[in-house]
């Protein structure tokens, strides 16, 4: 009976053991695994956060260019409200024009002119009867105060999550700007060109990708921060260009 016993103690003590062997083995597989997915995941995000920050670069440079051209600014000098009704209509319609022009080659959702009071100047769309909305209002005040300004979220007419630039609009040298130019982007369509269809979320919310792995709660605070560098390496460009830009 005593033989028995031990033999029973030394099968149980082997099988104890195996199974401490095993489950440390499974511990350290499934914690590299998990450091596997987390690497891939944060590489994968840094990516995306590159490729928006290079596709968005080119919408920002587009508003800081187009606000100084001179069909915009000829729409926010002091002379135009002097001009004769027929010369205004022309002088709209050619901005107008210019607008839908560069935002149907450029793929942007929507270019905007707006005075200081809120009302259109001109739009791509052509539509007049609208006023800056809500959503550009906070990036349309750093313009005014000669900056460029920023925003991302749901644009309140298409109904598309979207990220718009406003830049000030001089319409006379060496004065405050007398207006503001948007440049609105269309996040979906630039989602769409990208491989695998994917979408991350900024910091408004607004998803920008939806084919992620399942993260552990450290590769999903790492993919936060990547996914929260694309907002922020924008918004220190702005800021370095108005530091830099010459004076109006």
């Amino acid at each position: 009976m005593t033989l028995i016993r031990r033999r029973l103690l030394l099968f149980l003590l082997v099988l104890c053991g195996s199974a401490a062997v095993g489950l440390a083995a499974w511990q350290l597989s499934w914690s590299a695994a998990l450091r596997l997915v987390a690497a891939r995941a944060e590489t994968d995000l840094t990516q995306t956060s590159e490729r928006l920050i290079a596709q968005l670069q080119s919408y920002r440079e587009l508003a800081v260019l187009l606000s100084d051209h001179p069909e915009v600014e000829a729409l926010l000098r002091p002379g135009f409200a002097a001009l004769g009704q027929t010369l205004q209509e022309v002088t709209l319609r050619e901005a107008e024009e210019l607008l839908q022009s560069i935002a149907d080659k450029t793929g942007a959702l929507r270019i905007g002119v707006y005075r200081r009071d809120g009302h259109v100047t001109a739009r791509s769309d052509q539509n007049r009867s609208e006023t800056l909305p809500l959503l550009w209002q906070e990036a349309a005040e750093r313009a005014f105060q000669g900056a460029l300004g920023l925003v991302t979220g749901v644009d309140p007419e298409a109904g598309r999550r979207s990220f718009a630039f406003a830049s000030p609009v001089f319409g006379q040298r060496g004065a405050a700007p007398t207006g503001v130019l948007v440049v609105a982007v269309d996040l979906e369509a630039i989602e769409a060109e990208w491989p695998g269809g994917g979408a991350c979320h900024g910091r408004a919310g607004a998803a920008l990708g939806d084919d992620l792995p399942r993260l552990d709660a450290q590769a999903r605070r790492r993919a936060a921060a990547a996914l929260r560098a694309a907002d922020a390496a924008l918004g220190a460009a702005a800021l370095g260009d108005a530091q830099s830009a010459p004076p109006k």
